[in-house]
């Protein structure tokens, strides 16, 4: 999975050295800084510049939700022991 400057999320089946594109969406309308993928719920998780956490599905990358945040989202980081997401703003 691949986010990119311009807000689009790319999701990628990677095999052997060659890869197929499975979805691709214009998620968010800032850069992408973060995205974490929940393979048995089959759900994306992505934060942005545009001070969006956004939740797709993820065969799709059709909404599901998004939260707004007062400051543009650095960062995420899944804790898949305790079942958390961990989300920065530019601040920590």
């Amino acid at each position: 999975m691949v986010g990119t400057e311009d807000g689009i999320i790319d999701f990628l089946k990677v095999d052997n050295g060659t890869y197929e594109d499975i979805a691709c969406d214009k998620a968010h309308n800032g850069r992408v800084n973060g995205v974490c993928y929940e393979p048995l719920s089959n759900v994306v998780y992505s934060v942005s510049s545009d001070k969006l956490f956004r939740i797709s599905h993820g065969t799709s990358l059709s909404l599901i939700l998004g939260i707004p945040h007062k400051e543009p989202l650095m960062c995420i980081v899944k804790d898949p022991i305790n079942k958390r997401l961990f989300i920065s703003n530019k601040i920590g």
